[in-house]
């Protein structure tokens, strides 16, 4: 998911670890280790596509022994998703676990619980199977990391599971490598001659997933808790347009998420058009290059829980990050052992508009920031942040 396992694979060899990947078979194809590194070839040797997937339905169906021939000689494992009941499965405890779902998937994750309490009775009684599974498997693992400081999923972890956890996050942004390619593809250049020619350029790679219909399914508040609010962005963009016409800046937004026809018709009908750019769903290592020639990163404005992937990203690139922050400087500091990094906070469209008047007036003091933001990122996670893994492994 999200190339974590492939970033934190990295780093262990950093550290001097022999450490490989295992990815499932069947995963997205944006989710590939060559999607997030232009030097795939350094890394391949420790590379091994798995011949099962991340799936409840090859739990049922793979042998211990299929699974457990793909792991002789090795000795530590970490992983995410079905991976604790699936080793479990083989014979082979997981040493660190950690969730890439709220509610800890295939635990209490919404979809499984939803299926377990209202799904016909042949699909309530496999869901509870591999409910089940998981969760024994979960209480057998050495460490569970939760970094989804949600209240819900730390719920789950205590009632449900029935285990503690360590509150830390995943190095899932490996920022040691160029992000230049020796040869840009064609397509980033033409991207970049687009982007000169503008005056600052903000940049916004996360899912749209923020219009009322989208939500209507749900019978809980639950889910609306992480609506990403793209509108807010759209909306405070829109706002400074209007506000500073001597100003021409661009928005880089990307077709990724199931709102993204709301989106385009909110840009259009706020008539803000020439000032934005939609890309195609890219790949990491593209959004790591295009981040490094942007002023600003965009994360997401949910009212719960840590920042996810694009903000991870945008500080890994040393850029400042417009994202909402739900904890008090004290809280997380309680949480996560270290001081929150600069952050534009936001709380509505209002908040995007006052940042951007304040990037004109002062974008000496955002380059800094962005400084700031690298400096942060090296700190406290990346390859300091996988030393801690390697100290649970080795503990």
């Amino acid at each position: 998911m999200n190339n974590n396992n492939f970033s934190l694979m990295r780093y262990l060899r950093d550290l001097g670890v022999d450490a490989h990947l295992f990815p499932f078979a069947g995963e997205h194809e944006h989710f590939r280790p060559e999607c997030d590194t232009w030097e795939i070839e350094k890394w391949q040797p420790y590379i091994h596509v798995l011949d099962f997937r991340n799936s409840q339905y090859d739990l049922v169906l793979k042998t211990g022994r299929s699974i457990r021939k793909h792991f002789a000689g090795f000795d530590s494992f970490i992983g995410s998703g079905l991976a604790p009941a699936l080793l479990a499965k083989a014979g082979i405890q997981l040493d660190i676990f950690y969730p890439y779902s709220t509610g800890v998937e295939y635990a209490g994750g919404r979809v499984v619980t939803d299926i377990i309490k209202n799904g016909p009775l042949k699909r309530r009684l496999f869901y509870r199977y591999i409910q089940w599974s998981q969760i024994r498997a979960l209480r057998k693992a050495r460490f569970c990391i939760n970094p989804i400081i949600d209240g819900y999923t730390e719920q789950v972890f205590h009632s449900l599971i029935g285990r503690s956890f360590e509150a830390i996050n995943i190095p899932m942004v490996y920022n040691r490598e160029n992000v230049y390619p020796e040869n840009i593809p064609c397509g980033l250049k033409i991207i970049k001659t687009k982007l000169e020619k503008y005056d600052f350029v903000i940049l916004s790679h996360a899912r749209h997933w923020w219009h009322p219909s989208t939500f209507e399914q749900y019978k809980t508040d639950f889910t609306t808790l992480y609506n990403k609010h793209n509108d807010w962005l759209i909306k405070g963009f829109s706002m400074f347009v209007t506000r500073r016409s001597n100003v021409k800046p661009l928005l880089v937004l990307f077709e990724y998420g199931s709102d993204i026809e709301y989106s385009k018709h909110l840009v259009h009908e706020l008539d803000i058009t020439p000032h934005v750019l939609w890309l195609p769903q890219s790949l990491r290592k593209e959004i790591m290059y295009l981040l490094s020639i942007s002023d600003i990163g965009v994360g997401e404005f949910p009212s719960r829980g840590i920042w996810g992937g694009t903000g991870w990203e945008t500080l890994a690139a040393g850029k400042p990050l417009m994202q909402s922050v739900n904890y008090s400087i004290a809280e997380f500091r309680s949480l996560f052992g270290y001081e929150l990094p600069p952050i534009l906070d936001v709380k509505s469209p209002e908040d995007v508009a006052c940042h951007l008047e304040e990037f004109i007036n002062n974008r000496d003091h955002f380059v800094e920031m962005g400084r700031q933001s690298k400096k942060w990122f090296d700190e406290n996670n990346g390859i300091k942040l996988a030393a801690r893994y390697l100290e649970l492994l080795q503990s």
